[in-house]
C-alpha cells in the first residue's frame, strides 16, 4: 500500500490585489457543475456455438441491460473486416438507433494498439517470447491501425514510442525493448525475504497496485486515439490473491478468512474500470506459464480464485478477469507465440453499440449487460463503466504526471522550492506556487472578481512509494479584472519522508478543464 499521504498546510497571500480566500463559498448560479453529454460505447462480438462470427445482425437482435434495467441503444454499427458495414436492414426508421457519429458505411477503421510491457515481475526470457510474439506480427497492422509501446520498470513510465503506423519502426522499437533490464527474478527474492507471511503479502500488494497505478496511469496518457482501442499487457506473476499465492494452499481456511486476502481481490478493479471507462479492451499475455497445458483459451470465464489448483492459475486468474471484464481475450501459456496475429483478428470483426447514460460524477460503477436475442448465439463485449467524478480524474491525470515525464494534456506550472527544515521529525518542504491569472477563469461578481481552483500535490520516493494525491480547492478574489502577465501566488508546505522524492504539483481549473502541472526533484 502507498505509504502515508503527505500532510500540507496552505499560506494564502496576497499579490497584486488578488487574495487567496479558501473558505469564500462560491455562489452555485457561478460555478455549477458542468455536464456533458457523454457516449458509451460497447464492442459487441457474436459467435456462435462453434466459435464463429455472426455478422449481418440488427438492432432489434440484441438487448442492453445496464443495472438490470432494459436501456434504449441509441447508435448501432456492425464492422466487418475492419471495415464499417452497410446500415443493416436497409433504411432505418425514425425509432432505430443512428450509426456511430463520425464514420460511413464502406470507411475502413483503425484500430489503435497500445502496448504495456511489464519489466518488473518478468524475467527476461519469457518477457521477450511474449515481446516476440507482438514483434512478429507487426506487419499485420493495416494502414489505419496505430500502435503505441510503454514500458515499467517498478518506479518510472518509459513511453517507448507514441502512435506510430510504420511497421519498420515499431519492430525496431520492439526489438530494444527485449534490450531493457527484467526485474522479476529480484523482486520475486525481495519479497519472499519478508520476516513474515503477512509483510510478504503486504509487500506483495504494495507492488501489485504500482503496476496497477502504471497501467491506468498509461491508459489515461494515450486516451482518445481515433478507432477502435485496445491494450495488450505483457504481464509478469500478477496473482489475483497475493495471499493465497504466497502460502501455495488456496484451500486452507486461514487464507479464506484473511482480510487481506478478501482485499487482494480488489487489486485489480482500477485496471478494468479504467479501460471501461475509456472505450479500452484489455488482451493480457501471459509472459511466463508452462508453455501448454492450462486453461482452455476458449473459455473467457475467469476462474474463482479460490478454486485455483496451482500458483500458475492463480496468475491465469488475473489475466482472464481482466479480459473478461473488458471483452477481451487472455492469451494464456502458447497464446503468447502470436498473441498480436489472434489480437488482430479478433478486432476486426464486431458490432458497435452506444448509449447516453445520466451522468452523475459520483464515482459509481455500473454493470452493463449486452444479450442477443436469438438462440444459440453468445455474446462478449464489457461489462461494466464508471460514473467518474471530475475530481477523481482529474487526481488520476496528475498521478499519471508522476510516472510520465511529458504530457501533452498539461501546460508548465511554475513552482518554487524552498529550504526544506525538520519539524518533530517530519522534512518540510515549503513550496511557492505562481497562478498565472489570466490564464484561469475568473468570474465577476458584482464588485469583485472570483476564481474557484484546486491544486494536487503527489510525491514519490526512490523506492517508487507514492502518497496519495492531496487536494487542496481554494478561491480568488480581487477587486479588479486580472492584467496579462499577473501573478497570484499559494505557498504551502509539503510534509514527506526522508530521502529524495519526485513531487508533481498541479493547478486545475474546474470550468475551463485546464491543467498546469510542473514535476520537482526534491534531493534526499
Amino acid at each position: 500500500m502507498p505509504y502515508p499521504r503527505a500532510l500540507l498546510t496552505c499560506l494564502l497571500v496576497l499579490v497584486s490585489g488578488v487574495a487567496l480566500a479558501q473558505n469564500d463559498p462560491s455562489p452555485d448560479t457561478i460555478f455549477s457543475e458542468i455536464l456533458e453529454v457523454r457516449v458509451v460505447n460497447l464492442e459487441v462480438v457474436v459467435e456462435d456455438r462453434q466459435g464463429n462470427r455472426v455478422t449481418d445482425l440488427q438492432p432489434g437482435d440484441f438487448q442492453l441491460l445496464v443495472d438490470g434495467e432494459v436501456l434504449p441503444i441509441d447508435y448501432f454499427t456492425e464492422i466487418e473486416g475492419g471495415q464499417v458495414a452497410e446500415t443493416a436492414g436497409g433504411a432505418r426508421s425514425e425509432l432505430a438507433p443512428e450509426s456511430i457519429p463520425g464514420i460511413q458505411a464502406g470507411e475502413r477503421l483503425g484500430t489503435s494498439y497500445l502496448v504495456f510491457i511489464d519489466d518488473y515481475f518478468t524475467v527476461k526470457p519469457s518477457r521477450n517470447r511474449a515481446i516476440e510474439g507482438i514483434e512478429e506480427a507487426v506487419s499485420l497492422l493495416g494502414r489505419k491501425d496505430r500502435m503505441a509501446v510503454v514500458a515499467f520498470d517498478g518506479q518510472r513510465l518509459d513511453m517507448l514510442t507514441s502512435w506510430s503506423q510504420s511497421p519498420a519502426a515499431l519492430q525496431a522499437v520492439l526489438g530494444d525493448a527485449k534490450q531493457r533490464p527484467a526485474w522479476g527474478n529480484r523482486t520475486r527474492l525481495l519479497l519472499r525475504d519478508a520476516l513474515s507471511r503477512e509483510a510478504g503479502v503486504r509487500a506483495y500488494e504494495q507492488r501489485l497496485d504500482d503496476i496497477v497505478v502504471a497501467i491506468r496511469s498509461t491508459l489515461r496518457s494515450f486516451a482518445q486515439p481515433p478507432g477502435r482501442k485496445v491494450m495488450l499487457l505483457v504481464a509478469g506473476e500478477w496473482p489475483y490473491s497475493p495471499a493465497a499465492y504466497i502460502t501455495d494452499d488456496p484451500f486452507s481456511e486461514e487464507v479464506i478468512r484473511d482480510a487481506t486476502l478478501r482485499r487482494s481481490y480488489r487489486i485489480f478493479e482500477p485496471i478494468y474500470q479504467t479501460a471501461n471507462r475509456l472505450g479500452y479492451t484489455l488482451y493480457p499475455i501471459d509472459s511466463g506459464g508452462i508453455g501448454n497445458g492450462g486453461f482452455d483459451m476458449s473459455d473467457p470465464r475467469p476462474r474463482r480464485p479460490i478454486a485455483s489448483l496451482a500458483p500458475e492459475q492463480e496468475i491465469h486468474t488475473t489475466l482472464r478477469f481482466l479480459a473478461h471484464e473488458t471483452g477481451g481475450k487472455a492469451m494464456i501459456d502458447g497464446g503468447r507465440a502470436d498473441s498480436l496475429e489472434r489480437v488482430v483478428a479478433d478486432t476486426r470483426t464486431y458490432y458497435w453499440l452506444g448509449f447516453t447514460p445520466e451522468w452523475r460524477g459520483n464515482d459509481q460503477v455500473h454493470d452493463v449487460e449486452v444479450k442477443v436475442l436469438r438462440k444459440g448465439l453468445k455474446v462478449r463485449s464489457r461489462e461494466s463503466y464508471q460514473d467518474l467524478s471530475r475530481a477523481r480524474e482529474v487526481s488520476f491525470m496528475v498521478e499519471s504526471a508522476l510516472l510520465f515525464e511529458d504530457l501533452p494534456w498539461t501546460a508548465s506550472l511554475e513552482v518554487e522550492v524552498g529550504r526544506s527544515s525538520r519539524r518533530k521529525g517530519k522534512r518540510i518542504v515549503p513550496l511557492t506556487v505562481q497562478i498565472p491569472l489570466d490564464e484561469v477563469t475568473v468570474l465577476p461578481q458584482g464588485d469583485r472578481y472570483l476564481a474557484q481552483l484546486e491544486l494536487r500535490v503527489v510525491s514519490m520516493d526512490d523506492r517508487g512509494a507514492r502518497s496519495e494525491v492531496d487536494l487542496i480547492p481554494f478561491q480568488l478574489v480581487g477587486t479588479q479584472e486580472p492584467r496579462p502577465g499577473q501573478l497570484g501566488v499559494q505557498t504551502l508546505d509539503a510534509v514527506v519522508r526522508k530521502g529524495a522524492h519526485d513531487l508533481v504539483v498541479s493547478l486545475h481549473d474546474p470550468l475551463s478543464g485546464k491543467i498546469f502541472t510542473t514535476r520537482l526533484e526534491i534531493k534526499g
